[in-house]
């Protein structure tokens, strides 16, 4: 539901256009009706707002001065300006505050239907950004943005940044590009808000995505890249020292490291070249072996000393990683030193 506030000091106004349209109908809900843009600013505190119908002329804060708050602000809103006069320098400033639409007075019905165009747009577009949206938050846009943001695939990002080829609606697009931001691992919160600001700034859909494209991987140095490593170093580490405990699986040494399963397997992924998974089970099946070779240990033992209770899963596991069952193992290991120790 696309949510509008209608701001113009003439009553006649405000209600020939709640009464006008049928709001209902283009996907929409009128949610305030202003006499001046102070009114709304006091109301933009309160609520999130998709649209903003504003006359230019009104008292205490007028429709420009209005513009010009959100502008500064960085609030990003879709606005259409109302206004008795035609001169081109309204339309012009208009324009370069972001205006959408510059509909001269006296409204017609002509000019009403602007208006409910606009507004069908905008709900396509606001369905369209639930869906992305939606997407995010089962992880589908998510996992595949950090994925391509720690393999520095560019090609990857880019379509991402692009979620339809039709997409203009500039509002919902920053909208986008923030909840990519706030999404980005290895990035210190100012940093992040830093683009964000950026992000507001943009005039357009296209220097919107080219803004955050080109500054992506401006906070992602060196250093940060050493931290990834670091991590992953101390990830090994404590694998190491815990292979042992049956319990220990990613989401075990996800919860240890205060980070998510999904973005702990991406950064072990992307520095180590495997997964943190299959690192595990390499790790345990290796100090089997050693096991296996060194002491007179039974297979069981020696599964429980790996951290496997279920000796049957083990021994699966053993002989799909060494080709061999543990017990053959062991036999042809002895064999082979004994054919190593033969006199001839």
């Amino acid at each position: 539901m696309v949510s509008v506030i209608i701001a113009d000091d003439d009553y006649s106004v405000r209600s020939g256009l709640l009464n006008h349209i049928d709001w209902k109908e283009l996907g929409a809900e009128v949610i305030f009706l202003a006499a001046n843009g102070k009114e709304v600013i006091d109301k933009l505190a309160e609520v999130e707002v998709d649209l903003i119908i504003s006359d230019i002329r009104m008292p205490v804060m007028d429709g420009f001065e209005l513009l010009r708050y959100l502008y500064n602000k960085g609030i990003a809103v879709n606005t259409i300006l109302l206004s008795a006069y035609a001169e081109f320098e309204y339309a012009q400033e208009a324009i370069s505050l972001g205006v959408k639409e510059y509909i001269i007075k006296p409204i017609t019905r002509e000019k009403l239907s602007k208006i409910e165009n606009f507004v069908k747009k905008l709900n396509t577009e606001k369905k369209m950004m639930e869906k992305i949206m939606s997407g995010m938050l089962k992880n589908e846009i998510r996992g595949n943005f950090i994925d391509a943001y720690l393999s520095h695939d560019h090609e990857q990002i880019t379509s991402i940044l692009s979620p339809d080829d039709g997409f203009s609606n500039l509002t919902l697009y920053k909208q986008y590009c923030i909840t990519l931001i706030n999404f980005l691992p290895n990035t210190k919160t100012d940093e992040k808000n830093a683009l964000m600001a950026q992000i507001v700034s943009t005039s357009s859909v296209e220097e919107c995505r080219k803004t955050f494209l080109e500054n992506l991987y401006s906070s992602h140095s060196a250093g940060q890249c050493s931290k990834s490593a670091e991590m992953t170093k101390r990830i090994i580490a404590y694998v190491n020292e815990n292979y042992s405990d049956n319990n220990l699986n990613v989401q075990h040494i996800a919860d240890n490291f205060n980070l998510s399963r999904e973005y702990l397997s991406l950064l072990f992924k992307s520095e180590n070249g495997s997964s943190l998974s299959e690192w595990i089970i390499s790790y345990r099946i290796m100090k089997a072996a050693e096991l296996l070779l060194e002491t007179d240990m039974n297979v069981s033992s020696v599964a429980n000393e790996v951290g496997y209770n279920d000796i049957r899963y083990f021994m699966r596991v053993f002989k799909k990683r060494m080709g061999r069952t543990p017990t053959q193992y062991r036999t042809m290991s002895e064999e082979k030193g004994h054919e190593d120790e033969t006199e001839y």
